[in-house]
């Protein structure tokens, strides 16, 4: 609207389309204009309140298809509704009309339409295939003749006793060359094709795709609807739209009411932002759900079951419903087809207000697009709902620089998340009660995996193997997440993998039976590690049963081939094992790096066996440093193979370091008979024992002797043992090399060591032979 000339004071009256009535008082002459000027005000305020109230059908009015089809003839409801100029149209009772203009009929000249209107343009329906819209309009007839006093003969031929304001029934065509341009085939020669011929128009009618890219760009008003188009066409603001139908020469093909009709909504208060928020997309959402179920109960009981919406349809709603059960059960995977969800959700029959609400917002989905849904089982119901995912930014709708990532052929996030999920490390979530042994029997072998467990006791009938992976990492909460397997085998198996990293896990096995089990391997931990070059043990809490006899242990690292080079790193556990049995066990591996870990009794009144073994018949790095052993007959034992003269030269390890550990020996009167230390040190070529702390308490043991430190074994030209404190052991250190060589040069040194004694006995800090002596650096040891 073009701004006036000049600008206005407040309160000035504005006179511009204003009602006018006529003012009454006595003594006015008064004519039949000045009554029919003020019939015409009261229609002009009864206009304006119902364009307030929105253009759209109150109640009833619905058109359905009555007898055969060549009949040509629909059944109207009676209904009441409100047009666009806000006139309220109402059709008192049910008619039945026949869609062929009458031979007597009044008509305009017009090419559209059929039956007398009033100043409405209309026309006669031609044969043939075509789309139609079926309008309700007003009109006006006039009725009897009023007597009127003769004095002048014009009167005579004005006097009609009243002005009928009544309803028509008008049938619009649309031109061949507005079907050609929204791409409708009229021409469709099966029922699939004609379904989708009818989503096509419905959606065409909705003003999709039009209102969606609007709603990419707000503030930009959406293109025109196809009933839009149709303004132009004869479609005025005086007809309500009822329905759309297809007329062919054979007759009624399909009625479809609610591509066009709507029920009463106003107008957006902001006319930029229409094609987001109102009444209207309300309206809008409403009629798309309901054209969609009127159409697929248009659909034979025969052809219902193997039903697919890419045959049937080119648009979809934004929620449907589909019957789960029944004669005409529809299966929504194979309806959806691509668009179908990975799975059903349960979803309460309270809750679907709340879903349906917040679907119908969104905008539809046309068939040919990669859009998917979500599919919900209805509880107590037997109807599934399918609601369009939310319409927030999609991992498909992000651009992505495939080739610039290394992923060529790639553009959106989606894509990139599929192909980097296909081809690199896979994330597996496990939680209690999951089939876990399943989901990892599927893996394929060489795939890489990361093992999600959440926090929760998960109780194994059999142990979790993993054998044949690439790179593996296995992590839960922390204690929280318990694997437990109380048959006593194992609980975790690692096997032939690329590489392990196993983090925040309480893994338990009962107690244990002696002998082997199938593995053929007699000591399996409730962690075990075998066959893998790189395995990265961190905050574990394992727990092993007792026995009678040595047959399990807390923490197990092997390898059955003694060339592999495995490098093992074992950290910050917490180890607590039953009677007679091992803490942290490593076999045959290159590297052994064992550190600030704590390992003890399950019982107070039990005791381990051993602490910490490193062992095999390989070694070239060991680190054993800031552990703590609790209640043990060995505490840590390092040794590479036994000396045997007979076979030539040892295996020895290359380099050894032994520091800081604190060390609890726990000896009864039952221990006289084993092989008790507080450490032990084997066949190494360099090694540093520096710094640990061992404390012996033993009750019964008489004058048995044992060791804080035993040292037997082949040594090479490096052997540092300094400031270790030995507190309750009769000899702090033995020292028995089993190759002594004068010639050779080389350090075996003791230094500040110190031995103290237990209830008043006398410790013996350094106990070697006198060959032995003169070949080692003894200063300031010091025994009790």
């Amino acid at each position: 609207m073009a701004p006036p000339a000049e600008s206005i004071a407040l309160f000035t009256p504005i006179l511009d389309d204003g009602i006018r009535s006529v003012n009454f008082f006595n003594g006015r002459l008064l004519t039949g204009r000045d009554l029919a000027r003020e019939q015409d005000a009261h229609r002009r305020a009864d206009a304006r309140l119902g364009q307030a109230i929105g253009a759209g059908i109150a109640w009833g009015l619905e058109v359905k298809r009555q007898g055969e089809a060549r009949a040509r003839t629909v059944g109207i409801k009676a209904g009441l509704a409100v047009n666009r100029a806000g006139q309220a149209l109402q059709l008192a009772s049910d008619q039945v009309v026949t869609l062929v203009a009458r031979p007597d009929a009044a008509v305009a000249d017009s090419t559209d339409g059929f039956g007398p209107c009033g100043v409405l343009s209309g026309g006669t329906y031609v044969a043939g295939d075509g789309l139609y819209l079926l309008t309700l309009a007003p009109t006006t007839v006039s009725e009897g003749k009023a007597p009127v006093l003769a004095l002048d003969h014009g009167n005579v031929r004005c006097n009609t006793d009243a002005t009928v304001e009544a309803v028509q029934l008008r049938l619009l065509r649309i031109g061949r060359e507005m079907v050609s341009a929204l791409r409708l085939d009229t021409n469709a020669p099966d029922p699939a094709a004609i379904s989708r011929l009818r989503s096509g128009a419905a959606y065409a009618c909705f003003g999709f795709p039009g209102v969606s890219d609007a709603h990419l760009h707000p503030g930009v008003e959406p293109a025109g609807s196809l009933l839009d188009a149709m303004r132009t066409r004869g479609l005025s603001d005086c007809d309500v739209p009822l329905a759309l139908i297809f007329l062919t020469d054979r007759g009624i093909v399909f009625v479809d009411r609610w591509a066009v009709r709507r029920r009463i909504a106003a107008d957006a208060a902001a006319p930029a932002l229409s094609a987001l928020v109102g009444e209207e997309m309300d309206a809008l959402g409403e009629a798309q759900l309901a054209q969609f179920q009127e159409q697929l109960a248009d659909v034979s009981d025969a052809a219902i079951g193997a039903l697919r919406a890419a045959d049937s349809f080119t648009w979809l709603p934004s929620a449907g419903f589909l019957d789960a059960t029944g004669p005409r059960r529809l299966d929504w995977r194979t309806f959806l087809g691509p668009h179908q969800p990975a799975a059903e959700a349960p979803l309460a029959a309270g809750g679907v207000r709340d879903v349906l609400t917040a679907a119908l917002r969104r905008d539809p989905v046309r068939v040919s697009e990669a859009t998917r849904y979500r599919v919900y089982r209805i509880t107590g119901s037997g109807q599934w709902l399918f609601v369009r995912e939310s319409q927030l930014p999609r991992a498909e709708e992000v651009w992505v620089d495939g080739p610039r990532a290394g992923l060529p052929g790639v553009s959106d996030v989606q894509a990139a998340i599929e192909a980097l999920r296909g081809r690199a490390c896979h994330q597996l979530a496990l939680w209690p009660g999951a089939a876990i042994h399943e989901r990892i029997g599927a893996l394929a072998p060489g795939s890489h995996v990361t093992l999600c467990f959440e926090a929760g006791d998960y109780t194994l009938e059999k142990p979790i193997r993993l054998g044949g992976l690439g790179h593996v990492r296995i992590h839960g909460a922390g204690p929280a997440t318990r694997l437990l397997n109380a048959s006593g085998e194992l609980a975790l198996l690692v096997d032939r993998c690329a590489s392990v990293s196993v983090a925040n896990l309480f893994v338990e096995m009962g107690a244990v039976a002696v002998g082997l089990d199938e593995s053929g391997i007699g000591v399996n931990g409730a962690l075990t590690i075998r066959n893998t070059p790189s395995v990265h043990i961190d905050a574990i809490s394992a727990r092993c049963g007792g026995g009678s006899r040595l047959g399990g242990a807390g923490i197990v690292i092997s390898n059955d081939d003694t060339t592999l080079a495995t490098v093992a790193h074992v950290i910050a556990c917490d180890v607590a094992v039953g009677d007679n049995q091992v803490g942290i066990q490593c076999i045959n591996t290159a590297v052994a790096i064992v550190r600030d870990n704590i390992v003890e009794a399950t019982d107070p009144k039990s005791s381990v066996l051993r602490g910490i073994v490193i062992g095999g018949q390989s070694a070239a790095e060991v680190h054993v440093e800031s552990n703590v052993v609790r209640a043990a007959v060995q505490g840590i034992s390092i040794g590479i193979s036994q000396k045997e003269l007979r076979e030539g030269a040892a295996l020895q390890a290359e380099r050894v370091v032994l520091t800081g550990n604190r060390i609890y020996v726990t000896l009864i009167r039952r221990d006289r008979s084993r092989n008790r230390f507080g450490m032990s040190l084997g066949n190494t070529i360099s090694a540093l024992v520096a710094g640990n702390r061992v404390h012996a308490e033993a009750e019964g043991m008489g004058d048995a002797e044992w060791e804080g430190l035993r040292l037997t074994g082949v040594y090479g030209r490096h052997l540092v043992v300094r400031d270790n404190h030995f507190d309750g052991c009769p000899i702090g250190i033995q020292f028995i090399p089993l190759e002594l060589d004068a010639k050779r040069p080389g350090i075996w040194a003791f230094q500040t060591n110190l031995a103290e004694p237990g209830r008043g006995e006398v410790a013996e800090v350094l106990r070697m032979s006198p060959e032995v002596q003169k070949l080692t650096i003894r200063e300031h040891n010091v025994g009790g």
